[in-house]
């Protein structure tokens, strides 16, 4: 259906085409027409009627349009400045005209939500505006909510003006169901009305708390520190002060006042009988562990002058009070805690975090400060990583905190945490050239233990590494944990400039090995540094084949990588060793065929003296290698060698066809039924690969194995033809 706008606008186009039509003819035999004929008829006035109607009729609707989009603007603003908690401009859009009974997402209507914040001026500006004065959720009808908004107003309107007593209006609006009225009342009376004295007064009391039980439970009438309010609840038979109320986030309502600071409040909770002032939240955390969280020192103090208080309970992170106002570097409470008889300053989470380890992490050095001054203070405390607090310190970088923990009794400044690195270890690593400065001047300080050297090397740390090399009795080839020295680390990580000092650096040792024996050349070719490179190879007695623990040498490991660059370099070096074997038997041509390298491969294939028929401990040979992983384009370099033995078996009796059947690889099967060099014994393969090795069950792919079978039955019954698929026959 068409909106009506557009009919309007229809109708008034034939309307001005009926006048056309009727003025037409008209003008046109204006000379045959007499004077009392040249006067508007019947039918033009009628005509002008029906033009005008549609043109009132389209204002009023364009007009109506605009004032329900207005509406509708204001409730969005509305809605809007609720979720931003915009109370000046809550107040605005309703003066203006905002919908009072709108329906906020999740939270109820607008009055509803007013009625849980302190202002005064929203609720009445929402109640002159018509909102309904009960709060509850039901649904009402417009007509009660008319009746009850005009008496809850003139209620209001008595209170106001004092005509009435505040306690008998509050009664009257609770007896109504008036929950916005009875909020009111209590807050601009700051509570004066209630008179706790009056015993007939409880149970109507108890009708105030089910009106307010949308912002006046115990805890959430503590959190927005209704005094007021929480004196009128602690009134009522039944309140539980110790219960976690799920509308304050879990927390006791002991809590909530420790949390804000609520001193007025908190004093109010502790005087009630039976009340538990270790009463614990949903996530196990005290009164204290929140006045310590949140550095509320009134309520701290409060709750410590407390008979009963745990100053050591501990939630269920296992964090204690002192440790979660050390973490945060509440320095007022942490004071407050240290003072408290049986504080324990030595206690440990589960990750064996002390409140020392806590504050020397997060760098608050006026807690540091005031731990170390407690009586049994344990400085090296470890965690379970056998982390200090001097090590936070210095991974951090907290150079106040240093200076403290470097000036307490005791102190051991060379402990080494589970991965055998010290406090200089984790300074040299993170680079913090002070806190390095620091502890290289504290007396007994080890320099080389954990290689501080090779860290600031590993992580380009130039400052830092020139600072431990100007110091007197450092070890330029100390090593670290994983047996690599400095240069070492340099090479690996191509840190060029670091790799020019230490190399500058009298008594440098660049044959240095470590754990699985390589050395700075073999690291810097297998990850490719070329500048590295050339840096080493310009060092008299340089060994350029020497190998790793597993046998690779550089140029293999170049070669496995795919470094062109480098193994240009290397193989322009006198006395390279192009065929040099690891452990296993494997060259560097090997390395490069098993890890699809071609441009590698091309390389080695052109040097003088590469030997494309070298066999492993296991017989195998680098087509042989290719062919198994479906390196198609190396294979077909290979095949192209003058020389090349294609058709050896190795130790187990396996021919390159048979590792390429083992494959998988369609292509390269076909490539090598198609090589004349090569006898095609389909059962000899069949056989093989019906009587695998159990090192090669796993690896085979059975539908892959039997295509590239059934290829080669194919390729030997044609007899050595392909057909017009592109499928094998076979030439033997």
């Amino acid at each position: 259906m068409l909106p009506s706008s557009i009919g309007l606008i229809f109708l008034l186009a034939v309307n001005i085409v009926f006048i056309a039509d009727i003025e037409l003819p008209l003008k046109q035999n204006a000379d045959l027409q007499g004077n009392e004929e040249a006067e508007w008829g019947f039918g033009q006035i009628l005509a002008m009627l029906l033009l005008f109607m549609p043109l009132r009729d389209l204002s009023e609707t364009v007009l109506a349009r605009r004032i329900k989009q207005r509406q509708k603007d204001l409730d969005l603003g509305l809605k809007s400045a609720f979720r931003s908690k915009d109370w000046d401009t809550i107040r605005n859009l309703v003066e203006r005209g905002a919908d009072p009974h709108v329906v906020l997402d999740g939270q109820g209507t607008a009055i509803q939500v007013a009625c849980t914040s302190d202002r005064v001026d929203v609720i009445r500006a929402l109640l002159a505006a018509g909102a309904d004065p009960n709060l509850g959720d039901g649904q009402r009808d417009a007509s009660t909510i008319d009746s009850d908004n005009k008496d809850c107003l003139h209620l209001l309107s008595q209170f106001y003006d004092r005509s009435k007593d505040g306690k008998t209006l509050l009664i009257r609006a609770a007896n109504r169901g008036y929950g916005a009225a009875v909020k009111l009342i209590l807050q601009v009376s700051g509570g004066a009305v209630i008179d706790k004295g009056d015993k007939e007064f409880i149970p109507k009391a108890l009708r105030i708390r089910e009106l307010l039980s949308r912002e006046t439970t115990l805890a959430k009438a503590t959190e927005f520190g209704k005094e007021a309010i929480v004196r009128l609840l602690l009134a009522l038979p039944g309140i539980d002060v110790n219960a976690p109320d799920d509308s304050a986030g879990g927390l006791s309502t002991l809590s909530v006042a420790a949390r804000l600071n609520e001193g007025a409040i908190l004093k109010l909770l502790l005087a009630v009988p039976g009340v538990d002032v270790n009463a614990p939240d949903t996530e196990g955390r005290t009164p204290l562990g929140c006045a310590s969280l949140f550095d509320c020192r009134a309520a701290a103090k409060l709750l410590l002058a407390t008979p009963g208080i745990d100053v050591n309970g501990a939630d269920h992170n296992g964090s204690t009070p002192l440790m979660l106002a050390a973490s945060e570097g509440h320095e007022a409470v942490v004071d407050l805690l240290l003072a408290a008889p049986n504080i324990d300053v030595n206690e440990r989470d589960p990750e064996g975090m002390t409140p020392l380890g806590f504050a020397a992490w997060y760098g608050h050095d006026a807690v540091v400060d005031l731990l170390l001054a407690a009586p049994n203070i344990d400085v090296n405390a470890p965690d379970l990583k056998e982390t200090t607090p001097l090590c936070f310190a210095a991974w951090y970088g907290h150079e106040p905190v240093l200076k403290l923990l470097l000036a307490a009794p005791g102190i051991d400044v060379n402990v080494e945490d589970r991965s055998g690195r010290t406090a200089l270890c984790k300074a040299a690593w993170k680079g913090h050239k002070a806190s390095v400065n620091l502890l290289l001047a504290a007396p007994g300080i080890d320099i080389n233990l954990g290689s501080p050297l090779s860290l600031a090397a590993r992580f380009d740390h130039e400052a830092v590494l020139k600072l431990l090399l100007s110091t007197p009795g450092v070890d330029v080839n100390a090593p670290d944990i994983d047996g690599r020295t400095a240069l070492i680390r340099a090479a690996r990580h191509g840190n060029e400039a670091i790799l020019k000092i230490l190399l500058a650096t009298l008594g440098v040792n660049v044959h240095a090995a470590d754990s699985i024996g390589r050395r700075s050349i073999i690291y810097a070719a297998e990850a490719g540094h070329e500048a590295i490179l050339k840096l080493l190879l310009a060092v008299p007695g340089i060994d350029v084949n020497g190998s790793d623990t597993y046998g690779r040498t550089p140029l293999a490991l170049a070669a496995g990588n795919g470094h062109q660059d480098v193994i240009r370099i290397l193989l322009s070096v006198p006395g390279i060793d192009i065929n040099a074997r690891d452990s296993d038997g494997c060259t560097p041509l090997m390395c490069a065929a098993k890890d699809d390298r071609a441009a590698a491969l091309q390389l080695l294939l052109g040097a003088h003296g590469v030997d494309v028929n070298a066999r492993d401990t296991g017989g195998r040979t680098a087509a042989s290698y290719a062919a198994e992983l479906g390196h198609e384009y190396v294979l077909n370099l290979l095949l192209t060698m003058p020389g090349i033995d294609v058709d050896t078996p190795d130790t187990t009796g396996w021919t390159i066809l048979t590792w390429a059947v083992y494959g998988g690889t369609e292509a390269i099967v076909k490539t090598l039924c198609g090589d004349p060099r090569i006898f095609l014994d389909v059962g000899d393969v069949k056989h093989h690969l019906e009587h695998l090795p159990k090192d090669r069950e796993s690896r085979k792919s059975e539908w892959k194995v039997e295509n590239c079978v059934w290829l080669l039955e194919e390729w030997d019954r044609r007899g050595g033809t392909e057909n017009s698929d592109g499928e094998g026959s076979s030439d033997s």
